[in-house]
This record gives structure tokens, sequence and C-alpha cells, in this order.
């Protein structure tokens, strides 16, 4: 948590399905601070609205530009995947008083609010890219292992570059570079196609 209450200017989000995620960068672009928040968007966006309650109650950010990344969009409480990057949108532009944000996509191209439909299903679960096209930008080979509550993603780098055959979930999935197997929350059908038959009489 960041003791020394300076203004921060620069904030990253991450908004999971279970966990909110938050960094905050000075002036100098110095790491101020980093937290991650319990917060079950799956029971009710209501949770990510009161999580960054709490983050603007702690920290100066209310000068500061935004850049999100998300997973909650898969959150069953959404009908379709359109429906929860529209509506985890839409609290984040009633949360951030500066009204300044960005939405990572795909390939590393920003998408504000503004265009949000003509490019929407490139902002769904683009975290990954996110991560793997910075480490590549630092680290020349690599396989980055990134294990979350959910679901573990696997990626590999070579001269500096991200080398995926998939893009997004599905294509992920099929070339096993995106495993739902995660740390709290696997989801029962990544690890059996059915259960037995029980008789309770």
């Amino acid at each position: 948590m960041n003791q020394s209450h300076e203004p921060i200017r620069l904030c990253g989000w991450d908004v999971g399905g279970a966990h909110l995620k938050f960094a905050g960068l000075s002036s100098d672009l110095r790491l101020v601070a980093s937290e991650q928040l319990i917060c079950p968007l799956w029971q009710d966006r209501a949770h990510l609205r009161a999580a960054i309650s709490t983050i603007h109650a702690r920290y100066q950010i209310s000068q500061a530009r935004h850049a999100v990344t998300m997973t909650g969009e898969l959150c069953d409480s959404f009908i379709t995947r359109r429906d929860g990057i529209r509506l985890i949108t839409e609290v984040l532009n009633d949360a951030f008083e500066s009204g300044e944000f960005s939405l990572y996509g795909l390939h590393g191209k920003w998408v504000s609010p503004e265009s949000l439909d003509m490019r929407i299903l490139d902002i769904a679960s683009a975290n990954w890219s996110a991560s793997a096209h910075f480490i590549a930008s630092r680290i020349e080979s690599a396989i980055v292992v990134d294990i979350g509550s959910t679901t573990t993603d696997i990626i590999c780098i070579h001269s500096g570059e991200v080398k995926t055959r998939g893009v997004d979930d599905f294509t992920r999935l099929k070339y096993h570079e995106l495993v739902y197997t995660g740390l709290v929350r696997t989801p029962i059908a990544a690890l059996v196609n059915s259960l037995p038959s029980v008789s309770y009489t």
C-alpha cells in the first residue's frame, strides 16, 4: 500500500471476475502503489464499484489517467462477453473522475470508451497480451507462465517477439496456450467431462 500519499498520475487496472488489481505510478513513473482487492464481480457489479471506491479513498488518483485490461466480462452474470465489456466500461466511466481512460486491446492497440463498439472483442481477455508484450520489450526469449485465479497463460517469447498461435480464448485453448486451471476458481468442466451418477435412495 502507498504510504507517501503523493498524487498518482497513471493508474493501471485489471478487472477480473474475482479480483481487482491496481497499480499506481507517480509523475516520474515510479511505482508507488500496488494492490489486489477481492472483487466478486460474478456476484454483482456493485462489488467493482465498491473496490474502485476503496482505491479512491486510499490514493490521490483524481487527476490520473487510467489504463485498463479485463477478463471479468467472462463472468456468468453477463449474458454475453459484449454485455460484460459494456457494463464494466460503464462502471469505470462513472468511477473515474477525470474520465480519461483507455482499454487495452490485442496487438497493443488502445481503445477509447467512445470507440468501444467498433472494437469491443479486441478488449475481451486481452490482459495476457499486455503482459506478454511488456515482457517481450525487455527480455529477448522466455516462456511466460501466468497463473491466475481461474486460468493459466503459457506464452512463448522469441527474439523479442510474442510467438503465440492463438489470439482469443478459443484459439489459445485450441493451441494449449490457455489452460482453464487456476489457483482459486478452477472450473469443474476443466477437470472432468462427466460425474458419476449418485443415488440418494
